[in-house]
């Protein structure tokens, strides 16, 4: 019997009625509801926003990184051979991609005359964005000097100031 209604009291407790209303529990209003999911929602709205920072801005250091190592590959490349990798045509950004096989017609008979034997791990050549990286070299009006650049988001857009690039 006691526990009878130590049960009936513990029911009792969690319900109880609102002022004015009989044997009805009172429970959250509409109004509070709202408010809890707009503020649920603009802290998700923060969050997703510095999520999106944070991964942009390891794409940028990603593809730093890589055009450090693709300069150094082409500064080896110009060590050995006192010549830098020739683009199809000069002057012209040309894809990485196509410089990798390019045997340049003096050097035919020479060992590790590829720009890729140059680097020193598997490289694919594609920027984070999923463009490939670029190199641009005229060897008649500037012999020694090239530019190396990631197209970044944009990579129609000429002079975009998401591009990253790398001079020497």
């Amino acid at each position: 019997m006691q526990m009878k209604r130590a049960f009936y009291r513990l029911q009792r407790s969690r319900c109880r009625p609102a002022p004015g209303f009989r044997g009805q529990c009172r429970g959250f209003t509409l109004i509070e509801v709202m408010l809890v999911l707009l503020i649920l929602g603009v802290l998700l709205g923060l969050v997703v926003s510095m999520g999106r920072h944070a991964v942009e801005t390891s794409k940028r250091g990603r593809a730093t990184a890589d055009l450090g190592e693709l300069h150094r590959a082409v500064d080896a490349y110009f060590a050995r051979f006192e010549i830098y990798p020739l683009p199809a045509e000069a002057g012209e950004w040309e894809a990485v991609t196509s410089l990798w096989e390019r045997v340049d017609a003096s050097l035919e008979n020479s060992p590790r005359n590829r720009l890729l034997d140059y680097m020193p791990y598997e490289f694919d050549a594609i920027d984070p964005w999923g463009e490939a990286y670029q190199y641009q070299h005229d060897p008649v009006n500037s012999p020694m000097t090239y530019r190396l650049r990631s197209t970044g988001l944009n990579p129609r857009k000429e002079d975009d100031p998401s591009h990253i690039y790398f001079e020497h």
